[in-house]
């Protein structure tokens, strides 16, 4: 597990701070997972490692469970005031053929 803040390797941990980051990496389940939580009551940008994402679930967003895993696209993910995020890693082998 590797922890974060907004930034990529900065962790909040000072008592003042209202967010956190981590990364799991569990390579024997194959799977690779950020996790975003914001306890700020207004909306942070989270700086994502440079991989393409899919998000699993998002907390602020109507049925917040995405089971589908809607793309993220962009180099940031804006955490929304008191909102929870789960991305997972798209791999090209989680894609379906056509």
């Amino acid at each position: 597990m590797v922890w974060h803040g907004t930034e990529l390797g900065q962790q909040g941990w000072h008592p003042d701070s209202h967010a956190l980051a981590l990364e799991m990496v569990m390579p024997k389940a194959g799977e690779h997972l950020y996790v975003i939580l914001n306890s700020y009551w207004e909306g942070l940008p989270f700086t994502l490692p440079p991989h393409p994402w899919q998000r699993l679930l998002d907390t602020h967003l109507p049925g917040a469970i995405d089971p589908a895993g809607s793309p993220v696209t962009t180099p940031q993910y804006l955490a929304n005031p008191r909102s929870s995020v789960i991305l997972r890693r798209f791999a090209p082998s989680d894609a379906t053929a056509d």
